[in-house]
């Protein structure tokens, strides 16, 4: 007789929502003008709302922790409210760096991995995307797993959207803003970690933080994303793979105005409601 299985023992990860701001002079706040990134209206909700509720429901994700300055910045939005109160949301006060605050995150849900990580401006996020970079990471031996987007992906479905790509010998990608540490040995390489997101947009220099030798094979067009990720594992003593997302959404955050456009377009139509 065969053993239903609980689908709550998939739900093994906790969640790190990176919601720090930029401070006053963030561009996206001060164009909309709100006093923080996250609390940009998208489609009628917070930015924050989008990602928060899609981590609360996804049956991979045990807890929610939100990276944050304040909680009250989100208590005085009355629309969170429900989320907030959810029994496995948590907040942890924002570091000064990322790293900073993905290692305060850790330290107060307990510091149980494996953890998924993403931010608060990826309000395209969903639960088959979750699903996708958690099952590469459920067979993985790898500590860290970096979800990136191919060109070709992302172009056939929305060729107008401008994305920074990283150009290897297999293929150009666009970053996710979804990782998963997926064991305690990823907590050592954080400060890398810091210099990949400091350095998305700008190609050159995240490629030459692997070293001369990976930095020639870049620019001769030879460097192939595996040859990449075993540079930085050897580097980092820690083993990082790519998870090849196959959703173009997933390469699409709000950093500009015009992405803001964009990700309202694609919720309308996901919702089948008028613009």
């Amino acid at each position: 007789m065969s053993v239903p299985c609980d689908p709550m023992a998939r739900a093994r990860y906790t969640a790190i929502l990176l919601a720090g701001s930029r401070g006053p002079d963030d561009p996206m706040a001060r164009c909309f003008r709100r006093g923080h990134k996250c609390l940009i209206e998208v489609a009628g909700r917070p930015m924050i709302a989008h990602a928060l509720a899609t981590l609360a429901s996804s049956p991979r994700i045990r807890d929610v922790v939100i990276s944050i300055e304040r909680r009250e910045l989100l208590e005085d939005e009355p629309s969170l409210e429900t989320l907030l109160n959810g029994s496995n949301i948590r907040i942890s006060q924002a570091g000064s760096t990322i790293s900073r605050s993905v290692e305060r995150a850790i330290g107060a849900s307990g510091g149980a991995f494996p953890f998924v990580l993403t931010t608060a401006d990826h309000a395209l996020l969903t639960n088959e995307m979750l699903d996708h970079v958690c099952a590469a990471a459920d067979t993985s031996q790898a500590d860290i797993l970096i979800a990136l987007a191919r060109s070709e992906t992302i172009e056939a479905r929305y060729p107008e959207t401008t994305r920074t790509y990283l150009r290897f010998a297999d293929g150009q990608y666009s970053g996710c803003n979804l990782y998963v540490f997926n064991t305690a040995h990823a907590r050592k390489a954080l400060d890398f970690w810091r210099q990949i997101e400091r350095r998305r947009k700008s190609p050159w220099r995240l490629v030459r933080s692997l070293g001369v030798r990976a930095l020639w094979a870049y620019v001769s067009g030879r460097l192939s994303t595996e040859d990449a990720m075993t540079h930085a594992s050897r580097m980092l003593r820690a083993r990082i793979e790519i998870v090849d997302m196959p959703f173009a959404e997933a390469a699409i955050d709000i950093d500009r105005p015009d992405d803001l456009k964009l990700v309202e377009q694609i919720l309308a139509k996901r919702a089948q409601l008028p613009l």
